[in-house]
């Protein structure tokens, strides 16, 4: 009776072939390859943000308390 494929049976058993099929192995080593792939390229992203970006260091806002800076400007104030 249930012919299509949007029967809840055939899906089943399409899940059931895929996982047990050799194409599993294949996908599964093809899943493995691009995850350690993009490990890789991340791993490296980061470490070139780190070298390029300067570090800051931050200073005491003893200028600020006093008044001599303008907070949303970061200006002096005369």
């Amino acid at each position: 009776m249930a012919k299509s494929l949007r029967s809840k049976v055939k899906q089943a058993a399409g899940r059931k072939r895929r996982s047990d099929s050799h194409y599993a192995v294949a996908e599964a080593a093809r899943i493995q390859r691009l995850s350690d792939k993009l490990l890789a390229k991340s791993e490296s992203d980061k470490e070139a943000k780190a070298a390029e970006a300067p570090v800051v260091e931050e200073g005491d806002d003893s200028e600020m308390k006093e008044g001599k800076l303008c907070p949303f400007f970061f200006q002096e104030i005369s």
